[in-house]
């Protein structure tokens, strides 16, 4: 199943899992006028979803936030993701936040950098917390669809991962969006590392209980 993961803002995270790679970064959304990163939004969400034929939206819910213009702000990308989802008969989900650091990090009260050393102890190279969090998304994601159990990332399948931006995966009846490309070299995360790290992190959760 193709699957995009979204940690909704003005720096939108994305994480796709298509063809068993995963393909990671931040959207900049900036706002010169009012509505300019709402427009900019919807079309890059029909590119993406387009382009890599997803079929499931995970995002994260974001029940409260700490300033009255930053929920403004979330609400408006959230409805705008319901819209085009239900537009294009496109399920799509939204993720606790307690449930999404639980998960990756096994503490539902996990701190932005906790999620960002959590993703990167597992192989990834996030570039800012967005980034982070979208992983984090991702990975509880394919962990619902796989039907495993959702209490740590330890159990679950182990994909490749690439950080050239979406342009670069692509199927090649498309044309790659320019406004995609993130410009940062590829990166094959290596298996054998990704389960070592992960066997390490089973072993120091066990001498930790």
């Amino acid at each position: 199943m193709n699957i995009l993961a979204l940690d909704l803002g003005t720096h939108t995270g994305y994480a796709i899992l298509s063809d068993e790679k995963i393909i990671s970064g931040t959207k900049k959304l900036k706002n010169k006028t009012f509505g300019q990163r709402f427009s900019k939004f919807i079309k890059w969400l029909y590119q993406i979803l387009d382009c890599y034929e997803i079929e499931k939206v995970y995002f994260e819910r974001v029940r409260r936030h700490l300033g009255t213009e930053a929920g403004h702000v979330y609400g408006a990308f959230m409805y705008l993701l319901a819209v085009v989802c239900e537009d294009l008969k496109i399920p799509y989900e939204g993720c606790e936040v307690g449930e999404i650091k639980k998960y990756i990090t096994g503490h539902g009260r996990a701190t932005k950098s906790d999620v960002v050393k959590a993703v990167s102890n597992l192989g990834f190279s996030p570039a800012d917390d967005n980034e982070a969090d979208a992983l984090a998304i991702l990975l509880l994601a394919i962990a619902k669809e796989e039907g495993q159990p959702l209490n740590g990332h330890n159990s679950r399948k182990i994909f490749s991962q690439t950080k050239s931006g979406p342009s670069s995966n692509l199927r090649e009846r498309r044309a790659a969006p320019r406004d995609l490309a993130s410009g940062r070299a590829f990166l094959g995360v290596d298996l054998a590392h990704y389960y070592s790290k992960i066997l390490e992190n089973a072993v120091n959760e066990g001498l930790r209980s």
